[in-house]
């Protein structure tokens, strides 16, 4: 995933496997998931893009050999502040 603007969004995801998830990975950090529930997981993570040019990978790793992800799985990306000019503000 790559971002066209710097700022800060908000990434939300809902995953459904077949397997029950052990971490999932934005970019370069890993969230360890030690809540000891089944799918579907529910995740809300806050990112800070400084870098247009940079890319965000997402991947998941679960307690089984293989896992199914299934099609209700879902992401959405939101803007949750920007960069603004200093500019905009003089008269």
């Amino acid at each position: 995933m790559t971002f066209s603007n710097t700022g800060v969004y908000m990434m939300t995801a809902v995953v459904c496997t077949d397997q029950a998830l052990t971490s999932i990975s934005f970019g370069n950090q890993t969230y360890p998931i030690r809540v000891g529930l089944l799918p579907p997981y529910t995740f809300s993570v806050p990112l800070y893009v400084t870098d247009k040019t940079h890319t965000w990978n997402i991947s998941i790793t679960s307690s089984g050999s293989s896992t199914g992800i299934y099609s209700n799985t879902y992401m959405s990306v939101v803007p949750y502040a920007s960069n603004i000019q200093e500019t905009a503000f003089l008269s």
